[in-house]
């Protein structure tokens, strides 16, 4: 977790969590902070002082995160070979159009 969390001094809202510093993972911090509420979670709360019921609904957080990631990775691997190959179908159907239009 000390990757997690490099410094459990730091609150949830301070970016105790290293994940979601960057620029690309800010939004689900974004939505952390805010649903934050809902759940009664102490984003305020340094997280060494957070206690192992909280602790695990973090570690529950990051791995649907991760999971949602990976889902949408592999979706967009998905569609980057679909379009890939209806391109393909496309640069086909240009070329045998003309030929099939002179048979008429």
């Amino acid at each position: 977790m000390n990757l997690v969390v490099p410094n459990p001094n730091l609150t949830i809202a301070d970016g105790a969590l290293a994940p979601f510093k960057g620029a690309k993972y800010s939004t689900y911090l974004r939505d952390l902070i805010q649903n934050a509420r809902d759940y009664k979670f102490p984003i305020h709360v340094p997280y060494k002082q957070l206690n192992d019921e909280q602790i695990s609904l973090v570690k529950k957080v990051l791995v649907s995160i991760k999971v949602l990631i990976i889902f949408l990775k592999n979706l967009r691997e998905k569609l980057i070979r679909f379009m890939y190959v209806l391109c393909l179908v496309v640069i086909v159907v240009i070329q045998i159009a003309p030929l099939v239009k002179d048979q008429d």
